[in-house]
């Protein structure tokens, strides 16, 4: 079908709806906030990001008159690559239009809150490819039979996490839980109400109160039998640019197009130690 009449957005608009998708995707991804955002390293004409790793170094007796070795230094990288790219499209007839009612700014909104949701879609799948073997951080529950959450998951994911050297010294610990797990979570007596507790921090999106130095909130995308807690370096997130936008117009059918777009990548860091993944079978 022939587009008769296309016009893009200019650039001044393009800058200003590229702000309110960004502010709309910031406001509505609940995992945005709780990962790595490498957003400000990426190249417009890059098609990747390499985030580095350095091997771990071990403190060496000094004897006197006795030369010190050189340990080697290894250096490796987590390929971050631009592998995502969403749109939506939606096209909208003149007669559906309604006088009251802003209906391109609604449009423009609901576009930028479904690219949140499917933000938060990939991270939970990098959140949840963690290391299962060696160390094996993919885990059924204490309670192997009916798959209740209990105090002593906690403690499992935390010595996890500890042996793979991350030792709770700041405030980027999760524990995302389903709306299912919720009320198990709330029975645990060590778990601390959001509205109990006296941080300096601002509350995230759907975060619900803390347990072992582990932030909690709760996430309707996870399955019924899936809690995860991990660092916040577990899993990085990178755009390759703002969000684009853009309009067209449709003579033939009387119609105006809009038309969202993203490339972005998330990739699971240090081959999945940073989480722990419970789904109810350990497999």
């Amino acid at each position: 079908m022939a587009v008769i009449g296309s016009t893009e957005i200019s650039a001044a608009q393009q800058a200003l709806v590229s702000n309110v998708v960004l502010e709309t995707l910031k406001e509505k991804s609940m995992l945005l906030p709780t990962i790595s955002d490498y957003s400000g390293q990426a190249d417009a004409s890059a098609s990747k990001i390499s985030i580095p790793r350095v091997n771990q170094f071990s403190a060496a007796d000094k004897a006197e008159n006795t030369e010190l070795t050189s340990q080697a230094m290894t250096v490796s990288v987590d390929d971050l690559t631009f592998d995502k790219h969403k749109a939506i499209f939606v096209e909208l007839e003149d007669r559906a239009r309604f006088s009251a009612v802003d209906i391109e700014a609604e449009i423009l909104k609901e576009q930028a809150r479904e690219l949140a949701l499917q933000v938060d879609k990939d991270i939970l799948f990098g959140l949840k490819s963690v290391s299962s073997s060696a160390p094996d951080h993919l885990l059924d529950y204490t309670d192997a039979s009916g798959n209740v959450l209990a105090l002593e998951d906690i403690l499992v994911a935390r010595q996890k996490l500890r042996e793979a050297q991350f030792d709770f010294s700041d405030d980027n610990y999760f524990l995302i839980i389903s709306p299912e797990k919720e009320k198990e979570m709330l029975s645990i007596s060590n778990f601390i109400k959001a509205n109990e507790f006296g941080n300096s921090n601002p509350l995230l999106r759907a975060e619900i109160g803390r347990v072992f130095g582990m932030r909690v909130m709760v996430n309707h995308l996870l399955a019924a039998d899936e809690v995860v807690a991990y660092h916040k370096s577990h899993v990085a997130y990178a755009a390759q640019a703002a969000p684009k936008a853009e309009r067209d117009r449709n003579l033939k059918n009387l119609a105006d197009q809009f038309s969202i777009q993203m490339l972005y990548g998330v990739k699971t860091l240090r081959g999945g130690v940073g989480g722990v993944f419970f789904n109810g079978s350990g497999s």
